[in-house]
């Protein structure tokens, strides 16, 4: 069960942004936010350079994100391309290593799609990801075999807590094949880049339970040192 709100940094946050902790049978929380991203190192962003951008993209994710396929990226850059184009960035907003996608349009968004037989047990959907900066934001939504089952949610982070970590339960499906479709569309067209840590299929703790817009628990992430 949700046992607590609380607010992060004592910022006036929006209710999808608010973390959410549920409690075990000691009154600890099941899902653990250490982070090992200070243990990391930086990878050399040549071996995703790529004049096509869905194929750079696509190299980013498969060293990253092994198994995942994207689709929906923009087949030519303007002149004014900014860094999030680069598909890879090596540091951002603290956190090392990460895939940026950009939609092509206010209207299409980019698709990362794995069809995969899901664990017996508990499954889940990790994403740690973050906004472009503090006033800007993007849509995300999952589907599961074509049907919406998380979103249309609007992930703004902050300076102070610039990821975000969701986790969506796929129960219903445990033992599987499916098909995972992660859509990153845009909330307007105001600085619509998202920026990936985490997309990972994982056994989960059992406790999941779909909420009302389908998650479970949001954690929003400190800066990392």
């Amino acid at each position: 069960y949700i046992d607590q709100v609380e607010l992060v940094q004592g910022q006036n946050i929006p209710i999808e942004n608010i973390l959410f902790k549920e409690k075990d049978g000691n009154g600890a929380a099941p899902v653990s936010s250490v982070s090992t991203q200070g243990q990391e190192k930086v990878l050399d962003p040549s071996q995703f350079a790529d004049e096509d951008p869905p194929r750079r993209v696509q190299k980013a994710v498969d060293a990253l994100f092994p198994g995942w396929r994207v689709s929906g990226i923009r087949q030519k850059l303007d002149d004014n391309a900014a860094e999030w184009d680069a598909a890879f960035v090596p540091v951002w907003r603290g956190r090392k290593n990460i895939v940026s996608t950009m939609p092509p349009n206010g209207e299409t968004g980019v698709v990362l799609s794995r069809t995969v037989q899901l664990p017996k047990r508990h499954p889940v959907l990790i994403m740690e990801l973050a906004s472009c900066a503090k006033d800007t934001d993007f849509l995300l939504k999952v589907k599961v075999d074509g049907r919406l089952v998380f979103g249309p949610r609007v992930v703004c982070t902050l300076d102070e807590c610039p990821y975000e970590r969701i986790v969506v339960p796929l129960e219903r499906w445990c033992g599987r094949q499916t098909k995972l479709e992660v859509v990153h569309g845009c909330n307007g067209w105001y600085l619509e880049p998202a920026f990936w840590s985490k997309l990972e299929i994982a056994e989960g703790d059992g406790k999941e339970k779909m909420g009302p817009v389908g998650v479970v628990r949001t954690e929003v992430f400190p800066a990392a040192n």
